[in-house]
């Protein structure tokens, strides 16, 4: 939206009107989004030149329409980016289907990324008619396509065209004399000079991308016979009520942040880690649509519980849902939407090693202790003090155990690991990294901006 605007108006502080606009804009926020391994990441290679390789893949879930179309068969070109959205009927009339590798998004990770374009697309331009969706179809297929690509810099329009695609912003009257082409030979020949740039492009960006991906990988190869332990792990995910710092009308964790509510943030994270079989979402049922439009996208299953009155009640609400063949319970508050997938694996490590475990950071600041009428009493010796996070583990077991005594003798608790605290467990904390902060306060949500920014760059 933002290089849509700024290639055909100026006005000043126009970046930050467009986004506060975007801040406080309802359909922005409730439907806009922005997503330790084995082995090393693999890039495909780069094509030549466009529509020489196409990832496909099919976007189910959408309401069906007066035609009866409930699904989008995407087409995506792999070196321009240029997308083709088709409509179409779920019901297969192939006699086998053939299915990408679980966990490999480098063998349909570019349609991964355009449907969820697609579904921010389509839920922003049809959203007060959410059963007329596939008539906003081509106005997605024509938006996603003249938008100025990241990893190319220019849209899939230029790098196949050679050209802008002019744009229903564009208001220019035609001119009065007739208007001819230049030298057909210049054309190919700068097209030629396009995609050969837009090649060099893609493979600096491959590059970067496989460096970066390669640091929080081990090269790690499996022999025949080897034993493997793989802990099952569920993850409860918890929303809460609205929150006072933040001023608004709804909860937190569905604010946005650079365009993708708070909340789906962690659950991306927990969705692509092969440890965690199931996320329990527990949330008011008005929000369930902001999962359930992606849910198909991961091979976990997600399932929802109510939220209680207090946090505890939430918990013990999403522990309903955890069943008896689960090794781990794995409980994260969504408003810590920087938590990162390398703190997950080893919080759930200690966890299974130790029976409850707690990401945690050692205290910086100088802690003192005061009286009643806020005169010191002691500073506490910060050596000791760990300031702690999300996510929390716990084997079922001990947590149910663990509810059973604080439901009993009616204990209210601050933290998830307190109620296991109460059964005289040992909690073991696993140092986990200080950007993984709770957005509690409009501060808090430029702070979490800055720090992805900073990530991203």
């Amino acid at each position: 939206m933002l290089d849509l605007a700024t290639s055909r108006y100026y006005w000043p502080r126009m970046r930050q009107d467009i986004v506060s606009h975007v801040r406080i804009c309802q359909t922005c926020q409730l439907y806009k989004g922005q997503s330790q391994n084995t082995r090393l990441y693999t890039p495909l290679p780069i094509p030549e030149r466009p529509w020489d390789e196409v990832s496909m893949d099919f976007v189910s879930g959408f309401p069906t329409a007066a035609r009866g179309i409930d699904s989008v068969f995407v087409v995506v070109d792999r070196f321009s980016k240029m997308a083709h959205f088709i409509p179409c009927r779920k019901t297969s009339d192939a006699a086998h289907l053939n299915f990408s590798s679980a966990y490999h998004p480098q063998s349909d990770g570019q349609t991964e990324v355009v449907n969820r374009s697609l579904g921010n697309l389509l839920r922003c331009l049809a959203g007060e008619q959410p059963k007329q969706w596939d008539l906003a179809l081509a106005q997605a297929e024509f938006a996603y396509n003249s938008t100025v690509n990241r990893s190319t810099n220019k849209s899939p329009f230029e790098i196949v065209y050679g050209f802008p695609i002019p744009h229903y912003l564009d208001r220019h009257s035609l001119p009065s004399f007739e208007r001819t082409s230049f030298d057909a030979t210049t054309w190919i020949e700068n097209l030629k000079n396009l995609h050969e740039i837009i090649h060099n492009k893609l493979q600096v960006t491959s590059e970067k991308y496989k460096a970066s991906a390669d640091d929080h990988r081990r090269d790690l190869s499996f022999s025949e016979g080897d034993l493997v332990l793989e802990a099952v792990g569920k993850v409860i995910l918890t929303h809460f009520l609205k929150g006072a710092g933040m001023h608004v009308d709804m909860p937190k964790q569905y604010l946005p942040l650079l365009g993708q509510p708070i909340a789906l943030y962690s659950f991306y994270i927990f969705s692509e880690l092969c440890e965690v079989k199931e996320i329990i979402v527990v949330c008011d049922p008005f929000y369930k649509d902001v999962f359930q439009d992606t849910c198909e996208k991961f091979l976990v299953d997600v399932k929802f519980a109510l939220p209680g009155k207090e946090r505890q009640d939430s918990v013990f609400s999403g522990l309903q849902e955890v069943d008896e063949s689960s090794q781990l319970v794995c409980i994260h508050d969504s408003a810590r939407p920087l938590v990162s997938p390398e703190d997950v694996k080893k919080v759930l490590k200690d966890g299974w090693l130790n029976g409850a475990a707690v990401l945690g950071v050692p205290v910086k600041a100088t802690i003192k202790e005061a009286n009643d009428n806020l005169f010191v009493v002691k500073t506490l010796d910060r050596k000791t003090l760990w300031e702690i996070q999300t996510p929390q583990v716990m084997k079922p077991d001990l947590l149910r155990a663990g509810f059973e005594f604080v439901n009993r003798e009616d204990v209210e608790v601050t933290d998830d690991v307190s109620i296991v605290e109460h059964l005289k467990h040992p909690v073991y904390i696993t140092e986990g990294s200080y950007t993984n902060i709770k957005v509690t306060t409009p501060d808090d949500l430029l702070l979490a901006e800055r720090i992805i920014n900073m990530k991203e760059t």
